[in-house]
């Protein structure tokens, strides 16, 4: 029936957006009926007969019916009022209107304020909460269910009110929502202490009356799977670095947690199956397949596929039966495979994807339509029929840009559309369905990348290759080893650097999940090195071969190529980065030197007749993912590293570094450190001996300055000493970490949090703490030097962290280094960094450069390339 496979696949996209659409808890279910009520308009037949067509699955009747009685009634009787509205709702719910559900429940809870109805206002407001999880508002949600932490509730939010109360039922609902909310948010461990908690209520409630035990396991299950996912991709960045121990540990906790996770879920399925909750037994067994597929328990995954597809059948027609049609369909192949699939699968996904199309239609749900044409689209496009393929996704395309809440699908579609274009030659066509689909994801981005926690892992599949798909089909009718000058190419280069740029701001969006604030600039990196004797280097790393593209000072561009696949890429810079930080052992002390002038050979040799020409002594480089863990510095041409000829500094892209130059006049810093030994979660730091030196040289370079030192050094200390002055510097000696996680970027503080643990700052918190004492007339910290600080070595997200820790932490500039350096090394050479800092002839590239020559030429550590390279200069150069 279909040739075979050419396309990427896009299952797991689909299965996890349609999985985000399917996870509604519906607490309270019921419909209401107004009664005894005298009307020339018959209101309680209207009512009833909206009732008999929303259980018949007829919601679009539904709410035509309800919507005629509500303009009936009298415009004085809220209770009926709100009957009505709190209906209406529940029936935009099902056919995925979550804006007009939202709408609803406003006018709902005005209602039931008015009439001082504080028990249905309460649970109103667990049900609103609701519909903006399903938009991916979960700061919202939070709100109207408590706020940020369970133990001091908002005032007049859904828990407080159930609580002031003791309306159990109202919290229940309430908590479980809540539990579901900090889940969708990453907060795994207070959604693990909500749902708890909700489940004690219910049990002392002693009735399940809504199903309510079901969906509050149901979310259990899902948050330990969501740990063991984190735990797993610890894991791996754990063997990346060879840590044998780290990766068994981790290995086993997600092992554990996913045991949990069955273990949840299965009793979720055995709780709906005895209220005969038919919808939340398929939601449990949905979520249990793909654990099964895991853990390769084949027959497991089979009888729940089986069961599943029973059950579904028994479903009202809905969009969450359609998306649990769509979420089946996928899990019907192994969860790994990239190829078409058998003709049996085939045969039983195509007519799962069919019923999914003609029950959307059914029930005039633009968005279930959507996904069911794109996903079948999408089958037809990994098995080779791109005519067909084409027509689905055109379909899909046109179905979602007529429906407001479908432009999460509407940029996949646009983005399959362009695939399929390509694939057929239409290079012109696919290059305007892949813009947009980037001008649909630019805008949404915030949104997409924030409104599931979940969704974050799969970053990979469903927003990276877009862009570098759009910059590599641009990139290949460019011409490369050759000078670019300001015409119509040097447009299509930068239209190149402009996805790029977009691509690493979803990264570190994405990285730092709705935590982060984001702001680009208005002036690119590369058009303020026009103006100085500055030039600008990006990467992009491709699937097989990785693109140099210089811009210089004088307007011109070059493109170079790398043609290296990209595990292969991986493989290198791992290994250069394991030899430089050998480089201090003797039987190793030039193993770094034959990858190093490889890399120079590829990344800056090709420039070199220009960079001369021009005079330029600055390099400023935005790396793309494993490139940023090699410090640039140590890049060797043979004869020299390359911070003997230029020097050097990295952005996270060309539009996250604040231009201005450094003011140098009265330059005062707020000092951090800590020397002695720690732990943070019982991980042992050993004691910084030189940390008391380098704190009182700093102190003594910079007068007016402030140092928090050992058990001074607190969060609450910090808070103040920032409230009371500003400070232009900021440097923090201290053990600090930068992983795959954002959980896992944090500095040790000098804080106490019990006998044996300190207190670690995460990156974000900082940021926050930063930005809570900043005011609209202050000026940003200018610089933030982190010593003693490391990234996780093999993994290309980790470094992710400390390339944005500039952006993150709000200051203008930072330096930190990739890896533990000896302390005494550290304390001279930021000794010497701050001593040039001083000079205002000098750039603070410069003034980094001229203390990392200093070393090399005559320092104690010299011999090494350890000791000096891994300090960075992040965001602003000058």
């Amino acid at each position: 029936m279909f040739p075979n496979f050419r396309k990427p696949q896009l299952r797991k996209i689909l299965v996890a957006l349609c999985i985000v659409s399917f996870t509604v808890c519906i607490w309270f279910n019921g419909l209401w009926v107004p009664q005894q009520v005298a009307q020339a308009i018959d209101i309680p037949g209207l009512v009833q007969s909206g009732v008999d067509d929303y259980r018949a699955g007829e919601y679009s009747r539904a709410i035509a019916t309800w919507q005629q009685a509500l303009d009936a009634v009298d415009p004085d009787n809220l209770t009926h009022q709100s009957i009505l509205l709190e209906n209406l709702a529940r029936a935009h719910r099902q056919i995925g209107q979550f804006s007009q559900e939202i709408t609803y429940w406003e006018q709902t809870i005005d209602r039931y304020e008015q009439l001082g109805d504080l028990q249905a206002l309460g649970r109103s407001l667990t049900e609103q909460a609701q519909a903006y999880n399903q938009l991916g508002q979960h700061r919202r949600a939070l709100a109207l269910l408590c706020g940020e932490t369970i133990t001091d509730c908002n005032q007049g939010s859904a828990l407080q009110i159930s609580q002031a109360l003791t309306d159990a039922g109202g919290e229940a609902a309430a908590l479980g929502s809540l539990g579901e909310t900090y889940r969708l948010t990453g907060n795994y461990e207070q959604a693990i202490v909500a749902l708890n908690q909700s489940l004690t209520v219910i049990d002392v409630v002693g009735t399940d009356r809504f199903n309510a035990r079901a969906a509050v396991l149901n979310s259990l299950g899902n948050t330990y799977a969501a740990q063991a996912q984190v735990s797993r991709r610890r894991a791996e960045s754990a063997d990346t670095q060879g840590d044998l121990r780290a990766v068994g540990e981790l290995t086993e906790r997600a092992n554990t947690q996913t045991q949990q996770a069955v273990k949840f879920l299965r009793q979720s399925y055995n709780a709906a199956k005895n209220t005969s909750g038919v919808a939340a037994q398929v939601r449990s067994l949905l979520n249990l397949i793909p654990l099964y597929q895991s853990l390769n328990q084949a027959n497991d995954v089979s009888q729940a596929q089986q069961t599943t597809r029973s059950l579904i059948a028994n479903l009202p027609d809905s969009q969450e039966k359609v998306f649990a049609i769509l979420t089946l369909a996928g899990y019907l192949e192994p969860q790994s495979t990239r190829q078409c699939p058998s003709a049996t699968v085939v045969t039983q996904q195509t007519e799962l994807l069919e019923n999914g199309i003609a029950i959307s239609r059914t029930i005039q749900s633009a968005r279930a339509e959507s996904f069911a044409l794109g996903q079948l689209g999408n089958l037809y496009e990994r098995c080779g029929d791109d005519t067909k393929a084409l027509e689905l996704t055109r379909q899909a395309r046109l179905v979602a840009d007529q429906d407001r809440s479908s432009q999460d699908s509407l940029y996949l579609w646009a983005w399959q559309q362009g695939r399929i274009l390509e694939a057929q030659g239409n290079s012109e066509a696919a290059k305007v369905a892949y813009t947009q689909a980037l001008e649909i994801l630019d805008a949404i981005r915030s949104d997409i990348l924030n409104s599931n926690q979940e969704l974050q892992f799969d970053f990979r599949d469903r927003v990276e290759p877009i862009y570098r798909e759009f910059a590599s089909l641009k990139l290949q009718e460019l011409p490369t080893s050759v000078l670019i000058s300001k015409d119509v190419e040097s447009k299509s280069v930068d239209s190149v650097l402009a996805t790029l740029d977009s691509l690493k701001l979803a990264e570190l969006q994405n990285y730092f999940a709705n935590d982060c604030v984001i702001v680009p600039n208005a002036t690119r990196v590369d058009t303020v090195g026009e103006k100085l004797a500055t030039a600008v280097i990006s990467t992009a790393i491709l699937p097989n071969r990785t693109a140099i593209i210089a811009s210089f000072p004088n307007g011109q561009q070059q493109i170079e190529w790398i043609n290296i696949k990209q595990e292969d890429l991986v493989e290198e810079i791992n290994g250069l980065r394991f030899a430089l930080e050998d480089s201090r052992r003797f039987t190793r002390a030039n193993a770094y030197k034959a990858p190093s002038q490889k890399l120079y050979d590829q990344l800056v040799r090709p420039f070199e007749a220009m960079l001369n020409q021009l005079q330029v002594n600055e390099l400023v480089f935005i790396n793309d993912g494993i490139l940023r863990s090699i410090p640039m510095a140590a890049l060797f041409d043979g004869q020299q590293f390359l911070i003997e000829k230029f020097a050097i500094a990295t952005t996270p892209s060309l539009t996250l570094t604040d231009p201005n130059m450094l003011n140098r006049n009265n330059l005062n810093a707020l000092i951090l450190g800590l020397s002695e030994e720690s732990y943070v979660n019982d991980q042992y730091f050993q004691p910084l001996s030189e940390v008391d030196d380098e704190v009182a040289t700093v102190n003594a370079q910079f007068p007016g300055s402030k140092v928090l030192r050992n058990k001074e050094f607190s969060e609450t200390n910090l808070r103040k000493a920032l409230q009371d002055k500003s400070y232009r510097i900021l440097h923090i000696a201290t053990h600090g970490s930068f992983g795959a996680e954002p959980k896992d970027n944090f500095i040790v503080t000098g804080q106490k949090i019990d006998e044996r643990n300190h207190k670690a700052l995460t990156i974000s918190e900082l940021d926050a703490l930063i930005r809570s004492v900043s005011s609209i007339d202050s000026e940003p910290i200018d610089l933030l030097t982190l010593t003693a600080c490391e990234t996780a070595i093999g993994d290309g997200r980790a470094t992710l962290g400390l390339a944005g820790v500039a952006v993150r932490a709000g200051v203008r500039s930072a330096i930190a280094s990739l890896w533990a350096v000896n302390d005494a090394a550290t304390a001279d050479l930021i000794t010497r960094f701050y001593n040039h800092l001083l000079d205002p002839n000098l750039s603070k590239a410069e003034a980094l450069r001229t203390a990392q020559l200093e070393i090399i030429q005559a320092g104690e550590y010299s011999k090494s390339p350890y000791y000096w390279a891994p300090f960075i200069l992040i965001g602003n150069w000058l």
